[in-house]
């Protein structure tokens, strides 16, 4: 897992959280994130580490939505 506020595209200054919560808000494709926020659209050199970001990311929110275990407020 990467860290807190981890750069992923250093062209647009986007960090692993702002991916996160684009995913978390609907994205599902590293071209949805692309058109949010920019990644992968200059350089390209942050796509395969965006996707796998994405990817984990719905794996995460999918296990949790199929949890039985929920949280108690």
């Amino acid at each position: 897992m990467l860290g807190e506020n981890m750069y992923v595209c250093l062209c647009h200054g986007v960090t692993d959280t702002q991916i996160r919560d684009a995913v978390m808000d609907g994205a599902t494709r590293l071209r949805d994130v692309a058109q949010q926020l920019g990644v992968a659209t200059d350089c390209g050199r942050c796509a395969c580490c965006a996707h796998q970001l994405i990817k984990q990311t719905l794996t995460e929110l999918t296990a949790e939505a199929h949890s039985p275990f929920r949280e108690v407020a």
